[in-house]
């Protein structure tokens, strides 16, 4: 099986019409919930309803928001795909997102926490710094090189165990989004051994 990382599409991709600039959330306040639960796929019991979410410029929502926050922002339509393509090992958290100063300026998203984890790092092929104080955990990674315990997983979407940050999924998945015609998304294809 194929696997890619999901990244933020280049604005050029997704063919934007002249004039239309994406959407950054660049502004925050989660009133005491913890950010990092995202950036690790903790399950979240309770979801607050008093977090709120900002933009500046931009004046054109993608499909895949991209966010100071570094989490999985997806409108209605994306969210539906994954639905259809019946992957059940994500959360989906409603939120609105708001310009700056202007209340009618608002676009309802969903916040995405991808749960399962898979330790399929090749640390032999891969290039990846690690943290000077603690050498076993990984400060950011070069090239992602897969080993074969991603297609064991038999999973569509899963976070990379060794650094959680990192999201892969299918080729399955890639197709249904690009089948979709949604924007935002960008895909590396990652080698295995």
């Amino acid at each position: 099986m194929r696997y890619y990382l999901l990244e933020y599409s280049e604005d050029s991709k997704d063919k934007l019409p002249k004039g239309k600039i994406p959407i950054l959330v660049n502004d925050y306040n989660l009133n005491g919930f913890d950010l990092r639960l995202f950036w690790r796929g903790i399950y979240v019991e309770k979801w607050p309803d008093d977090l709120e979410f900002y933009y500046e410029k931009g004046n054109t929502i993608l499909d895949f928001v991209p966010n100071v926050l570094s989490w999985l922002m997806f409108t209605d339509k994306a969210v539906e795909v994954f639905k259809k393509s019946e992957i059940m090992n994500m959360q989906y958290f409603p939120i609105i997102i708001k310009k700056v100063g202007k209340k009618e300026h608002s676009h309802s998203l969903n916040v995405i926490n991808v749960l399962d984890s898979v330790e399929a790092l090749d640390w032999e092929k891969s290039d990846y710094v690690s943290w000077e104080d603690d050498p076993k955990y990984i400060k950011f990674i070069r090239k992602v090189v897969l080993n074969k315990n991603a297609s064991k997983s038999n999973l569509d979407i899963f976070r990379l165990q060794e650094s959680k940050n990192y999201i892969i999924v299918s080729e399955r998945i890639r197709k249904a989004i690009e089948n979709e015609g949604l924007t935002g998304f960008g895909f590396k294809l990652l080698q295995t051994d």
